[in-house]
């Protein structure tokens, strides 16, 4: 599910039909729907608040380990799950 969601949410890139494949394996389509309803809207909220100089509340800590917040606000993974 991590994998998918870091997926969607990389500008450029797309999710490959092996992950789908596996997703549909484990989840309905509503629920794979569902789950990216979530995923999107997670993002969005992120390019809203990087546009409005909205600052992280620290509810939330990622691992430096794995992602890299880009200039434009993205997060990109920068090592394979």
């Amino acid at each position: 599910m991590l994998e998918y969601a870091d997926g969607i949410t990389l500008s450029g890139h797309d999710v490959s039909d092996e992950l789908f494949r596996a997703l549909r394996r484990h989840f309905s389509d509503e629920a794979i729907i569902e789950l990216t309803a979530h995923a999107a809207f997670e993002n969005f909220r992120s390019k809203f608040n990087h546009a409005l100089r909205i600052e992280a509340q620290g509810f939330c800590r990622i691992s430096k380990g794995r992602h890299e917040h880009e200039e434009d606000g993205t997060c990109r993974s920068i090592s394979k799950p």
